[in-house]
């Protein structure tokens, strides 16, 4: 009742779900991790994790949680220079077929942006897709190879058991 539900600019996947965590913690409640627990989605679509259409729209999810949540001095100062690196050194491919249609996308389907900064932030989107669109256009990019963090330590949490509650 409090958090509402899954926000449907999420939609069709990707990140709403860490959207809700986020918004979860963010009123003070515990977000639970079950490693044992199984969905059985009975009506549901996957898709190949190769496609630009499975990128484009994790990328979307992304970008949006991003403009959602980030204060808009770290989405300025920190986000966008380090997403405009990331442009510059994806394949030309990628850039138009994932990067530049993404970044139009997000440009017409904003989350709520803080009134006193949304015209910097849409104008830096803007850069964004320009950027991919060059890339795309005239650039053959340098790969480069991204070190994998240290995987975090473990959580200590305690086990979650199930109670049966009895009612009347």
């Amino acid at each position: 009742a409090t958090l509402g539900i899954f926000d449907e600019g999420f939609y069709p996947a990707y990140y709403e779900e860490v959207d809700y965590c986020y918004r979860a913690r963010a009123a003070g409640a515990r977000v639970v991790y079950e490693p044992a627990a199984v969905a059985i989605h009975h009506e549901s679509q996957s898709s190949d994790k190769r496609t630009a259409v499975y990128h484009r729209a994790m990328e979307r999810g992304r970008v949006r949680f991003v403009l959602k949540n980030y204060p808009p001095d770290q989405l300025l100062n920190a986000f966008f220079p380090a997403e405009l690196d990331y442009v510059q050194h994806v394949t030309a491919d990628f850039a138009r077929d994932v990067c530049a249609p993404l970044y139009a996308d997000v440009l017409t389907n904003l989350p709520p942006l803080s009134p006193e900064r949304a015209a910097e932030i849409v104008e830096a989107l803007r850069h964004l897709r320009a950027a991919a669109r060059h890339v795309a256009a005239h650039h053959t990019a340098t790969l480069r190879e991204v070190p994998m963090p240290e995987p975090l330590p473990p959580l200590n949490v305690p086990a979650l058991h199930e109670y049966d509650f009895q009612s009347n």
